[in-house]
């Protein structure tokens, strides 16, 4: 099944022809984040999607952050017929993965 992601309702789907980002169910997709702290903030990386970085004061509020960034991107690059290139993106010394889902439907 590798190439494969699990869709919510109990289906799979397989990534995009043109791009390594899978959507789970209607406008829904999944991302790997890494999170770690610096300078007593928050910061959340996607580890899959380079130069997508958020901050914020508390753990949620920089995955909340993150998570409207991916968005504002995947918005972006749908409306222009594109889609986001999987690259491998090194984890931060000391940081945490965590996942994050990102809803694009109203």
């Amino acid at each position: 099944m590798a190439g494969t992601t699990r869709k919510a309702g109990g289906g799979f789907t397989e990534p995009d022809a043109q791009s390594d980002w899978v959507e789970h169910h209607d406008d829904t997709y999944r991302y790997p984040i890494y999170l770690f702290e610096r300078d007593g903030r928050f910061v959340a990386t996607a580890a899959t999607v380079p130069n997508v970085v958020a901050d914020g004061s508390t753990e949620d509020d920089a995955l909340t952050a993150v998570r409207g960034v991916l968005a504002d991107l995947l918005r972006a690059r749908k409306a222009g017929g594109e889609g986001l290139r999987r690259a491998d993106v090194q984890p931060p010394p000391d940081s945490a993965s965590r996942w994050v889902i990102v809803r694009l439907g109203g």
